[in-house]
């Protein structure tokens, strides 16, 4: 089961305007939303604290629950969600196994990127399609499953990028380091956005 939220949060108000909107914000999120120097990161902050706040009150779970793993992903025993936001959106998924997500809006690629932290295979995938759309769509694809497996497994970008490699197809696999991961990926439509999730199997009895 993977179920995923999201928000616009366009129409938010800064909290650097409204200091009330802060009230009742967990300490984490409010230090997090002082040290925005941008608007749209102080709105995404506090969309992100909004989202979850509902989303965990529809399962019975609070904030006061969260712990933080050593590499800093909030965690609550037993149930399994995860934070993203790009632009106007936030998302947050909640799923029965250890889950990461990413949404990123679509610009033109950055192929320097892709020719530096991307595998040989993952560049051939990006030559095979020609026109600077087609390529920007497929990075995005890559780029969101690879920060979405990262996620789900708590470390972040703190791992090179070339040891997660994503082979896209009917069924797109994540490998790494060489060896193919046991988990999942969901990708989501949303007009001008990628989103991805990466959900862990479950290991069977």
């Amino acid at each position: 089961m993977v179920k995923i939220f999201m928000s616009n949060i366009s129409e938010l108000e800064d909290p650097k305007e409204n200091l009330e909107l802060l009230e009742g914000l967990s300490l984490y999120r409010k230090q997090k939303i002082e040290r925005c120097l941008q608007e749209k990161g102080r709105k995404q902050n506090l969309g992100a604290e909004l989202l979850l706040e509902q989303v965990l009150k529809q399962y019975g779970k609070s904030e006061d629950q969260i712990v933080r793993s050593e590499n800093g992903k909030p965690e609550i025993e037993g149930f399994y969600f995860n934070l993203s936001h790009a632009q106007d959106y936030v998302i947050c998924v909640v799923a029965d196994n250890p889950v990461g997500c990413d949404i990123e809006a679509i610009k033109e690629a950055p192929l320097r990127i892709a020719e530096r932290y991307f595998s040989e295979r993952e560049n051939e995938q990006l030559n095979s399609v020609h026109t600077i759309e087609e390529k920007s769509e497929m990075f995005y694809r890559m780029w969101t499953i690879k920060e979405s497996y990262l996620k789900m497994t708590g470390e972040g970008l703190q791992v090179p990028l070339k040891c997660v490699e994503v082979i896209l197809g009917e069924e797109t696999k994540i490998y790494r380091d060489g060896k193919l991961e046991e988990c999942v990926v969901k990708e989501k439509e949303l007009p001008g956005y990628k989103l991805s999730v990466c959900l862990k199997k479950q290991k069977a009895l």
